[in-house]
């Protein structure tokens, strides 16, 4: 599984409603999809299986003695490249596009710090990003014709055996005066400009780019990458944390005692997630993205009604905000206020026992006790009732982790299947959920 976006399952089709927060398909784990943000990328090196540039401008690296995964690497991502440390690189054609690298983007994992202790993640001619064994950092260093200019992070900020999000940025214009930014796990780090550039910027015309090493070939990178991606503007500081956020495991969910299938659930799906009825939980750290969710969409299919009655599907803070299903077959969702909390359910009978369903709710989180939340089942709102009319003012569920098939308590555990879970921070139209049922139901 890697970040889709557009996310393409294997009955084909472009995900009509792409913009999730996040996205659980219960394949095998509790990672999560997120909306892929940053697009205009002018290469883009996932290397699954190979050199292939995933953006449209098909710079293709050629790989020489690189190896693949047979797992995921980071998180969420999809499976990565492995350099020997010895005799792998990827050679990528020089062209205009990739002469004006301002921004690079790529997860690294160091076995040590490569060939002769400089280990390239990419390099073309001089720009170049590499790791230095002598102080345990990151580097980027440009070529112009007097001298060249040199910039780390500080020491002992890159660590061996361990999964890293690496960025640099730096205007190409000219100006000596200009300096790198460099970024480890989406956050600028302190960098220290360890030689001043003199001169004119040399130019990069007819030098090809190499990945994991340079063109004499020994500097060989000695570990995984993944996700390369190559920029020609300056990506702002926001962005560079988007990408770290979107590709990490900020919104992973940790599974305890759920197993998985063997084969697909919802006709053109994958596999999906069996919860016990009575320990399967799966949790999510609490994020500012996650909170007060306005449209929450799954397939569901329960056995019972789950433990004490009350399974739920989803959860953020005990009775704060969430959805679950009751003895009496139907979908109940709470939502706390200050003096009453407001509680809405579909009509008896309306989701059955051992069979799949697509259930979706929305809701606007506006603080207003007139508004209601609109169910729906297989794409289609159903008819609701308000239980309890909320009064007061409504209570945030910040602070309080995600919870998917029980809640923080385990008192109310899930007792079936849950499948592609989707979760997103605007409310979706009729029409939206619709095509999401259309599109995961063929």
């Amino acid at each position: 599984m890697f970040l889709i976006n557009p996310y393409i399952y294997g009955s084909g089709g472009t995900d009509p409603v792409p913009d999730y927060i996040a996205l659980y398909k219960f394949e095998d784990n509790g990672f999560s999809s997120e909306t892929e943000v940053v697009t205009d990328y002018v290469a883009k090196y996932e290397f699954e299986d190979n050199g292939t540039d995933k953006s449209d401008n098909s710079h293709d690296a050629t790989m020489s003695n690189v190896t693949y995964s047979d797992v995921s690497g980071v998180s969420n991502q999809g499976k990565y490249g492995i350099f020997n440390g010895t005799t792998s690189y990827g050679q990528v054609t020089d062209h205009a596009d990739v002469q004006n690298i301002q921004s690079s983007s790529c997860w690294i994992y160091l076995n040590s710090f490569g060939q002769n202790g400089l280990a390239k993640i990419w390099d073309k001619g001089v720009p170049r990003l590499y790791v230095n064994d002598l102080t345990d950092n990151l580097i980027f260093a440009i070529a112009f014709s007097t001298k060249n200019g040199v910039w780390g992070s500080n020491s002992s900020t890159i660590t061996l055996s361990t999964w890293i999000h690496v960025g640099a940025t730096y205007i190409m214009d000219g100006n000596i005066a200009n300096n790198a930014i460099l970024y480890i796990n989406g956050v600028a780090v302190t960098t220290t400009k360890t030689t001043t550039p003199a001169g004119t910027l040399n130019s990069l015309v007819g030098q090809d780019l190499f990945i994991g090493n340079r063109s004499a070939l020994e500097k060989t990178f000695d570990g995984n990458i993944e996700n390369l991606r190559l920029y020609n503007r300056v990506l702002t500081p926001t962005e560079i944390l988007s990408i770290y956020e979107s590709e990490g495991s900020t919104f992973d969910a940790t599974m305890s005692n759920v197993t998985y299938s063997d084969t697909g659930g919802v006709t053109g799906q994958d596999k999906y997630g069996i919860w016990n009825g009575t320990t399967s939980y799966g949790q999510v750290t609490d994020h500012a993205d996650i909170t007060d969710l306005k449209t929450v969409s799954c397939w569901v299919y329960a056995v019972s009604s789950g433990k004490n009655a009350s399974g739920r599907i989803f959860d953020k803070g005990t009775n704060a905000t969430m959805l679950q299903l009751t003895p009496n077959k139907h979908l109940t969702f709470y939502k706390i206020f200050s003096t009453t909390v407001g509680l809405w359910s579909t009509d008896i009978n309306s989701i059955l026992y051992n069979t799949w369903y697509h259930v979706a709710y929305t809701y606007d989180m506006d603080d207003n006790v007139a508004t209601n939340p609109i169910f729906y089942v297989n794409g289609v709102s159903v008819n609701i009732t308000e239980s309890i009319t909320p009064v007061g003012t409504m209570t945030s569920d910040t602070g309080s982790d995600l919870y998917i098939g029980d809640r923080s308590d385990h008192a109310r555990t899930w007792d079936g299947r849950i499948e592609n879970l989707r979760l997103y921070n605007r409310v979706l139209t009729p029409a939206e959920i619709q095509a999401i049922y259309n599109f995961e139901n063929t």
